[in-house]
């Protein structure tokens, strides 16, 4: 077990921190029996963006520019009620984050004399037309029509 995780996104859903709080030094009761070693770092409480779970956002000090007082000064993240890499039950996601990945060629077949302006407008092209098919293809839920299909769901509609 360590204090930190080792990481500025959140481990439970990889979305952005959010600062609850300008950046002030950290307490005793917030680390405990670890507040000699750690006693004058820069902290702030943060929650992720996206599922709400609560972290205790390592600052950097000075900050990068005179003007910045955000998210870029985050250097580490630890779990708030735990100061260490194991959450407690309150610093847990408040929401399920379902994000859906898929890979597909960018470019389609190009003559061999195509610059780099016509691989990027081919590029643009492509994407803009996979996203209007997809969506006229799936009237925008398609992927949660699949998924309410798995065998699980076809026998036990209740769980819906």
């Amino acid at each position: 077990m360590s204090r930190n995780l080792g990481i500025t996104c959140c481990e439970f859903c990889e979305g952005q921190m959010r600062l609850l709080e300008a950046a002030r030094p950290i307490t005793k009761e917030e680390c405990g029996v670890y507040f000699s070693t750690y006693e004058g770092m820069l902290v702030a409480n943060a929650e992720c963006r996206d599922c709400e779970a609560e972290y205790l956002a390592w600052m950097t000090w000075p900050s990068p520019t005179p003007d910045d007082d955000n998210e870029t000064r985050i250097r580490d993240l630890s779990f708030r009620s735990t100061f260490n890499d194991e959450p407690a039950w309150r610093d847990l996601p408040k929401y399920r984050i379902i994000v859906r990945r898929y890979r597909k060629p960018m470019l389609a077949s190009l003559p061999s004399g195509a610059t780099d302006a016509d691989r990027m407008a081919e590029a643009s092209r492509n994407q803009d037309l996979e996203l209007l098919s997809e969506q006229n293809e799936n009237n925008g839920q398609g992927w949660f029509d699949h998924f309410l299909k798995h065998p699980y769901y076809v026998k036990n509609p209740e769980h819906r």
